[in-house]
């Protein structure tokens, strides 16, 4: 018995008795190669127009606009000492720190209590932006 990512051909089942394929994953990307000739600072932005990445930071400062804007007028997440605005875990700062996180996919500590704000983060999350 043995694992092994290969192809059924009709040579190799007269010899081995193979199962049927249990999953198929064939999502590829074909992208036309930039040719450079010295390899730059910011190669990393060139896959992608500059239009694509003003949007996708628009889009990044706006979930965080939200999340901020939410948790200061939901009465439902947690507050500072006072009762009012938001407590440290969603400051502004905190708020454009914890929408990058869920961007690039890698959570946070804490995520907001209210059901407005929860549904916010779940659709940068699943969405990624």
């Amino acid at each position: 018995m043995a694992a092994a990512a290969m192809t059924v051909t009709e040579e190799r089942s007269k010899v081995v008795a193979f199962t049927p394929a249990y999953m198929h994953y064939t999502e590829d990307m074909l992208m036309k190669k930039q040719v450079s000739d010295k390899p730059h600072l910011f190669q990393f932005l060139d896959p992608f127009d500059s239009e694509v990445w003003l949007m996708l930071l628009a889009a990044l400062f706006l979930c965080t606009f939200s999340i901020f804007v939410i948790g200061y007028f939901s009465p439902y997440e947690d507050k500072d000492e006072q009762g009012l605005g938001t407590r440290r875990e969603f400051s502004l700062a905190n708020s454009l720190w914890f929408s990058v996180a869920c961007m690039l996919q890698q959570g946070a500590d804490r995520s907001p209590r209210s059901m407005s704000g929860s549904v916010i983060t779940r659709e940068i999350v699943l969405r990624r932006i």
